[in-house]
């Protein structure tokens, strides 16, 4: 296990955040979602039996509490979580609730955050087709991408967007202009064709979040303690 942690390590270390995640660069007047979105975002590092993972998240406080919402298949199986700052700084975190049929999950840092700012948890009853939408996400390709759209539609359960999000956006929070959380990117479309698999980056699924969903899930985990 000490091997695979320090596989790990080295793994990130190797993918160093470039100087545009300084919280600075964001427009002082962009919308508060997208510095919402960017300021508390972070990059979701996982080891598994045979792979790495890399996904997306946001730091968020949620009645005084500090946890990272991201997707469920982003730690789905993973032997070891780390969060990793702008800075580099990289945090252990736990698994405290994952609903994979909702496609959620909620983390616990074990230690503080140096250089990212929660997003306080506030949530509006107007997530309706046409709403500006905002998620900043970690492809491959690149670090803190922030991406911006609108509500398209429903898919059963979850919202359907148009904002841009690639492979490793997975996890990122989807906030509303004036900051309050819709839900989490959950996937993105793919369009299978006779050649390689093409990426629609039109169909974006978001899981919902709504407060009762999160004081069950969070009223669970203190129970289990």
């Amino acid at each position: 296990m000490k091997h695979l942690l320090l596989t790990l390590v080295l793994f990130i270390k190797d993918h160093e955040i470039p100087e545009s995640g300084h919280p600075d660069l964001v427009y002082f007047n962009a919308p508060w979602g997208i510095k919402q979105a960017f300021n508390s975002s972070v990059s979701i590092h996982t080891i598994g039996e045979s792979k790495y993972g890399l996904g997306s998240g946001n730091l968020i406080r949620f009645e005084n509490e500090l946890y990272i919402f991201t997707a469920g298949h982003v730690i789905d199986d993973a032997l070891f979580l780390i969060a990793r700052e702008k800075n580099g700084n990289q945090i252990e975190v736990e698994v405290v609730h994952k609903d994979m049929n909702l496609d959620f999950a909620i983390l616990k840092p074990k230690s503080p955050f140096t250089m990212t700012t929660p997003a306080e948890y506030k949530l509006k009853f107007d997530n309706l087709i046409g709403k500006p939408v905002y998620h900043c996400g970690h492809p491959s390709i690149t670090s803190y991408n922030v991406s911006r759209g609108m509500i398209t539609g429903y898919d059963g359960n979850h919202y359907v967007i148009d904002a841009m999000a690639l492979p490793g956006s997975s996890g990122g929070v989807l906030f509303g202009k004036r900051g309050d959380i819709i839900g989490v990117v959950v996937s993105v479309g793919i369009v299978n064709t006779l050649g390689p698999p093409e990426l629609v980056e039109e169909i974006v699924r978001v899981a919902p979040v709504d407060y009762l969903y999160l004081k069950e899930a969070l009223g669970e985990q203190e129970g289990d303690k």
